[in-house]
């Protein structure tokens, strides 16, 4: 995992921070089934300790990556604004309902908002040109075939995390 190839177009400090948290998976620091049983804020504390590993790189690396259930991850821009459009109160206090399975619950809210382009900034939406993420395909790398109306759907990956 350390040795990630420049051929991948990740740029130097993606892929800097890979190796870090490759050195931290291998040293134990990232062992998941310990990440799982930590409570879920002390979990993302954890793994916010590592260099260059920001808040939400450290809520996903503990949600999806060690598989705790129950990690609300309150800095994904995508799922909050999907959940501003099916609530009408603030999205931590939505997610509290979804303990203990506030990853999950999250991770349905946002592949919805990606298929359906939640905001005009997920795939389709008109924020993106009806292209998808960034304008460029749900990839993010002009790669999917154009649905009905132009609209970014692609058989093989979504940006889900």
């Amino acid at each position: 995992m350390r040795a990630v190839s420049p051929a991948t177009r990740l740029s130097a400090g993606k892929r800097e921070r890979l190796a870090i948290v490759a050195d931290a998976a291998e040293s134990g620091l990232l062992d998941a089934a310990a990440l799982r049983a930590m409570d879920p804020g002390d979990a993302v504390d954890l793994v916010r300790q590592l260099p260059g590993i920001g808040p939400l790189s450290a809520e996903l690396i503990v949600a999806r990556g060690a598989g705790h259930p129950d990690v609300f991850p309150a800095h994904d821009r995508l799922l909050l604004a999907a959940m501003a459009d099916l609530y009408d109160r603030p999205p931590a206090e939505v997610a509290e309902r979804w303990r203990p399975y506030r990853s999950w619950a999250s991770f349905v809210i946002r592949f919805a908002a990606v298929l359906r382009g939640a905001g005009g900034r997920g795939a389709g939406g008109r924020g993106a040109g009806g292209r998808g993420v960034n304008g460029r395909g749900l990839n993010g790398r002009g790669v999917g075939k154009q649905g009905a109306r132009g609209r970014g759907v692609t058989t093989t990956r979504h940006p889900l995390w």
